[in-house]
């Protein structure tokens, strides 16, 4: 969503992250793959990686792809509501890097908002409620 406001900076009024991963193909993958999985990608172009109960095929297309999206170093001038949503139980994206996305917005009215017993899916009745409270947030701010 970061990379939209290099075309649409002026059209954009405000952002809800949820759960934010940006450059995780990178942090969270690439760095932490072993020596193993990584020679694998670069002699096949592919491995499949088991995570829980779902297998996923990570390509070597797919890790030259998200080194093209660093957006961690970037800031945006844009003085926009910005809200990072993260569950404090999310296993797959650590809150830091929520706290990072707000760093590209050091003119925004900035918010975190840890969601306890939160995971990464943020998908309960009670955690969508919360992120829709954000956003009516957000649009009762700027109407």
């Amino acid at each position: 969503s970061i990379n939209l406001f290099k075309y649409f900076e002026k059209k954009i009024v405000g952002l809800v992250g949820i759960g934010s991963a940006p450059e995780f193909l990178q942090r969270l993958m690439w760095n932490k793959f072993t020596k193993n999985i990584k020679n694998e990608i670069l002699r096949k172009g592919y491995t499949n990686i088991q995570h829980g109960e779902y297998q996923y095929v990570i390509s070597k297309q797919l890790i030259k792809d998200g080194l093209k999206n660093k957006v961690l170093s970037k800031k945006l001038k844009s003085k926009i509501f910005v809200t990072m949503i993260h569950g404090n139980k999310d296993e797959v994206v650590p809150v830091s890097f929520s706290k990072k996305v707000l760093k590209i917005f050091p003119k925004s009215k900035k918010k975190l908002k840890i969601i306890k017993n939160g995971d990464h899916s943020l998908s309960s009745d009670k955690n969508l409620k919360n992120i829709l409270s954000e956003i009516k947030y957000i649009l009762n701010k700027i109407s």
